[in-house]
C-alpha cells in the first residue's frame, strides 16, 4: 500500500491546495473504513471481497488465510447461480434461566431459505427474527450484564453471563464478518430490581430494541420430551419457514420467560443458500493454491470485486 503516494496524485489531479485537513481526511479513511477486514471462511466458501478497498488508497489487494484457498480478481460483475444451492444443517441446544437470551446469526444472499424446528421443554419459550447488522446491537443489555457480574461475581447467572459473553466480544480493529460461519452470542441478566416485573419488563425492552428491524416474533409450546435435538429429528414438529428477501444479516433470537426453571430450547437450522457462479473474461486474474493473493489496482479502476474461496468455482 502506498496511501500517501496515492493521496498527493488524487489531490494534485483535482487542483487542491496541500491544506492540513485535506491530507489528514484521506489518511484517516484510509485506516478507518479502509483499514484491514477479517473474513471468517469455511472450506468451499465463495465469498465477494470489496471491503476494506479503495482505487484511491489501495495500490494492492492482498488477501491472506491460515489455510490455501483460490482467488480471482474479476473485471466484472460476479453473479447469483439461479440452479446451485448450498444446503447447511445446524443443530443447537441451549439452556435459558429466566429473562435470558441466545441468538444465532447468519449472513444471507437474497433468495436463501432457512426452515426451522425448535421446542423447549419447559412453558415460556419464544423467538424472535430479526434483520440487523454485521454486529447485533443489544441496546445497553450489554453494559448491563457486566455491571450483573461485578455485583453478583459468585453467582450462577454472574457464570451465565460470562460463558455468553465470551462468544460475544466485539472486535473494534479488525472487525469481523461473519458470511459463512454463524454468529452466536447472547445476554443473560435480571436487569429489573422486582422480579413480579421481570418477565414482562425484559420482553418489552427486546421488543423495543428491535423496533422496525423484528421479521418474527412467536412462542412455541413445550414438550416433555425436548431434552436434544434428536427428539427433533424424528416425527413431525414446528417449523418456521423464512425467506431471505434482501441479502443481510439474520438473528434467531431465543429466550425464555420462566421464572420457575431454566428452560431447555433445542433446534435444527435447514438453511439453503444461493451460491456465486463466476466467468474468467479478460482483464481476470487467478491466485491458485495459495495463502496469499496479491491483485493490483489502478488508480480510479472501479472495482466489481474479487472471488475468493477454498475451492474453485462453485460450491
Amino acid at each position: 500500500m502506498h496511501g500517501i503516494k496515492r493521496v498527493c496524485i488524487f489531490l494534485h489531479a483535482h487542483h487542491y491546495s496541500y491544506h492540513p485537513p485535506l491530507i489528514v481526511l484521506p489518511l484517516y479513511l484510509r485506516h478507518s473504513k479502509y483499514a484491514d477486514v477479517v473474513y471468517s471462511l469455511a472450506e468451499s466458501d465463495i465469498v465477494e471481497i470489496k471491503e476494506g478497498t479503495s482505487s484511491i488508497f489501495c495500490e494492492q489487494h492482498v488477501l491472506r488465510m491460515n489455510a490455501s484457498f483460490h482467488a480471482v480478481q474479476l473485471s466484472h460483475s460476479p453473479e447469483i447461480s439461479k440452479k446451485r444451492r448450498k444446503h447447511i444443517r445446524l443443530k443447537k441446544s441451549m439452556t435459558l434461566p429466566d429473562d435470558t437470551l441466545e441468538y444465532w446469526g447468519f449472513f444471507l444472499l437474497k433468495g436463501a431459505t432457512v426452515a426451522l424446528k425448535v421446542c423447549s421443554r419447559f412453558d415460556g419459550s419464544r423467538i424472535l427474527v430479526v434483520k440487523g447488522e454485521r454486529n447485533l446491537k443489544t441496546c445497553g443489555l450489554q453494559a448491563a450484564a457486566e455491571q450483573f457480574i461485578k455485583n453478583h461475581a459468585k453467582s450462577s447467572l454472574a457464570e451465565t453471563i460470562l460463558t455468553l459473553k465470551s462468544n460475544h466480544t466485539a472486535r473494534k480493529r479488525r472487525d469481523l464478518v461473519l458470511d459463512r460461519k454463524i454468529n452466536h452470542g447472547g445476554t443473560a441478566l435480571n436487569y429489573t430490581d422486582e422480579p413480579s416485573d421481570s418477565v414482562s419488563s425484559f420482553e418489552n425492552s427486546l421488543l423495543t430494541c428491535y423496533d422496525g428491524q423484528i421479521l418474527l416474533a412467536q412462542s412455541f409450546p413445550p414438550s416433555s420430551q425436548c431434552h436434544n435435538v434428536k427428539f427433533l429429528e424424528n416425527g413431525t414438529h414446528m417449523i418456521m419457514r423464512h425467506d431471505a428477501t434482501a441479502d443481510g444479516y439474520y438473528y434467531y433470537i431465543f429466550y425464555s420467560d420462566n421464572d420457575l426453571v431454566s428452560n431447555d430450547i433445542n433446534a435444527i437450522f435447514d438453511i439453503h443458500k444461493p451460491t456465486f457462479q463466476y466467468s474468467r473474461r479478460e482483464g481476470s486474474r487467478d491466485c491458485v493454491n495459495s495463502t496469499t493473493c496479491v491483485f493490483p489496482i489502478r488508480l480510479f479502476l472501479r472495482r466489481n470485486g474479487h472471488r475468493g474461496g477454498a475451492n474453485e468455482g462453485w460450491d
